[in-house]
Order: C-alpha cells, then structure tokens, then sequence
C-alpha cells in the first residue's frame, strides 16, 4: 500500500506460531508453486460418502415442505422417517437395510449424516413406522388440502 510516495507495509498476520513447514508452504504458493502433487498426502481420506443425490431429495424435501407435512416441529422420528423416505426413492430396501443405512457406521450415502441421525437400529424404523401410521389421517388430510380442488387433482 503506498501514502504518496512511501511504501506503507499492514501486517495481515503472524505466521511466527506456526509449523516451519506451514510458513514453507505459505512462501511456496506465494511464489505459484505447487505445494503438493497429490492432495491425498495433505487430507488423507478415510471415508468418503455419496451426497449430490440425498442433496437433490433433501432440497425437494424442504422446498416443498414435506418434513412439516409429517410433523409440525422438528424431532428424531421425523427425520429418521425422511431418511427412510429418501433411501426408499433411492432404492428400495427391507427394514434392516435401511436402518443400517441411515446409521453412520453401516452408512452408504450421507443421508444419515445429512440428518443428523448418528446410530439407526431397526427398532427404531419400526417404531418410526408406528409413529407414522398414527399420523396418517392428518397427513392425507393436508395432502388433500394442498392437492385436491373439488375432490380432483
């Protein structure tokens, strides 16, 4: 930055702290160079989980504004019977198989990750389906209520 005709200097921050090999890297990519060839070695990865698709649902899901249909607020049953709605649009799958795939540790996409569902037995997807059942009549009542228009579509 320059006041007239002097070179005025900020500094931006103190690289002092951190790891000589931090600062060398910092000086590298400064200068344009590469600092690692393959990524891999920088972020080794330890699992990676497929989200463009659950992103997609998930983004429907919200917008039209499926999770309150179920529910009014927010709570562990509904987002454990979205989870099993998204896997079922998917792929269709048994009880257990969607449990385990909306549990983190069995997980195969990131939809469990995505709602924050941690570990799913299958106990709870029953319970989750008892759950829904009970809330039937409402559903299909908003359903109507947005969908039918003097008892058509």
């Amino acid at each position: 930055m320059r006041e007239g005709k002097k070179v005025k200097r900020k500094t931006i921050a103190n690289l002092s702290d951190f790891h000589s090999s931090v600062v060398e890297g910092f000086k590298v990519a400064i200068k344009g160079g590469v600092i690692y060839k393959d990524i891999s070695k920088a972020f080794p990865i330890k699992r990676s989980l497929p989200h463009g698709h659950v992103a997609c649902i998930l983004g429907l899901v919200k917008k039209l504004k499926f999770d309150r249909l179920l529910y009014r607020e927010s709570n562990r049953m509904i987002n454990i019977a979205l989870g099993a709605i998204i896997i079922r649009i998917l792929s269709p799958l048994s009880k257990l198989a969607t449990a385990r795939l909306l549990s983190e540790p069995t997980a195969t996409t990131s939809i469990g990750a995505s709602l924050h569902l941690r570990k799913v037995d299958v106990h709870k997807v029953l319970d989750m389906l008892d759950w829904l059942n009970k809330r039937k009549p409402f559903i299909e009542r908003t359903l109507a209520k947005r969908h039918l228009v003097h008892v058509s579509l």
